[in-house]
């Protein structure tokens, strides 16, 4: 949402520096994300199996890109 990116940017975070995007997205497509912007680090929630949480750590492990899972409360 706007708030999320007005945090993001409020911390330091450039715009262009911040993938907002709702999916989910295959295992291919997120690492295809990964190597155009040479993520060295990706941060997301634990969304669980309907949210896609396994195709997007996958290819980053595959990958050696740093993930930091945000677990639900």
């Amino acid at each position: 949402t706007s708030s999320v990116l007005k945090k993001c940017e409020d911390l330091g975070f450039s715009p262009g520096n911040i993938l907002a995007l709702q999916g989910p997205f295959s295992e291919e497509l997120n690492q295809a994300m990964y190597q155009e912007y040479q993520i060295k680090y990706m941060v997301t929630k634990d969304s669980g199996s309907i949210g896609g949480v396994r195709e997007k750590i996958l290819p980053a492990l595959k990958m050696g890109i740093q993930v930091l899972i945000l677990k639900r409360p």
